[in-house]
């Protein structure tokens, strides 16, 4: 998360858990405030955080693959 106009943060990454403490009941979740992200970089890490659950289906897939042609 970062500062967001002074209204509180915005949620950079983690999203999908945020969503499951709070469908949760958690009241309190930690949290790395990174203040000093720039718009490019608060993007770019968003980005990666996206991509994370693709790649590891992607590699849980290709172990399959590789299991079965050994």
């Amino acid at each position: 998360a970062r500062p967001d106009d002074g209204r509180g943060h915005e949620v950079i990454a983690g999203h999908g858990r945020l969503a499951a403490a709070l469908q949760l009941g958690l009241t309190l979740v930690p949290v790395r405030i990174m203040a000093d992200l720039d718009g490019a970089e608060a993007h770019a890490l968003a980005l990666a955080d996206n991509a994370y659950p693709h790649r590891a289906a992607r590699d849980r897939c290709y172990a399959r693959i590789v299991r079965q042609a050994t």
